[in-house]
Order: structure tokens, then C-alpha cells, then sequence
């Protein structure tokens, strides 16, 4: 049972992968389409650390008790709540 769940955690973080790859391209296209920097290559940080602490949840198979993934985690997510938000408002120009 503990290899089922270590796959299906590994589908889902890649799957988070795929999400922000796809937003990656959204801050490509906004930055190659509009001249305005939107900083798209710092999107690979979130997408690793994410990346890193999923896989070591797969690997250790303790959700509450691994304090580098819950840091990798915390960091990853941080960094792509900034980045998202500095993309939505250079996109929608500071409007709300």
C-alpha cells in the first residue's frame, strides 16, 4: 500500500509541475508579447523546491513530521504566490 501511495504523491506533485510550467509560458509569452519584464525565469525556483519537497514526501511517507519538506514547501509556495501576483498585476495593469 505504501508504494501506491508514494505514486500517486509523485502523480500529483507532477502534475502541480505541469501548472506551473504552464504559467512559466503565460509570463513568457506576456514578457516576449508586451516588452514588459515579467521575470518568467524565476518561475523554475518555485517549480523545484515544490518539485523537491513532493518527492520527499513520496520518499519518506510522513506528511507531519519532515520539517525540510514543510520548509521547501512553505518556500516554494511563498515564492509563487509573489511571482503569480507580480505577473496578474503587471498583466491587468495594478487595476483591481
Amino acid at each position: 500500500m505504501d508504494i501506491i501511495a508514494s505514486i500517486l504523491t509523485s502523480v500529483e506533485w507532477i502534475g502541480a509541475a505541469v501548472l506551473l510550467v504552464l504559467m512559466y509560458r503565460i509570463a513568457y509569452f506576456y514578457q516576449v508579447s508586451s516588452n514588459q519584464p515579467t521575470r518568467y525565469r524565476w518561475f523554475f525556483v518555485p517549480m523545484v523546491l515544490l518539485m523537491v519537497g513532493g518527492l520527499r514526501y513520496a520518499m519518506v511517507m510522513e506528511t507531519t513530521t519532515d520539517l525540510l519538506a514543510d520548509m521547501l514547501m512553505l518556500i516554494g509556495g511563498l515564492l509563487l504566490i509573489a511571482l503569480g501576483m507580480n505577473l496578474l498585476r503587471q498583466m491587468t495593469g495594478g487595476r483591481r
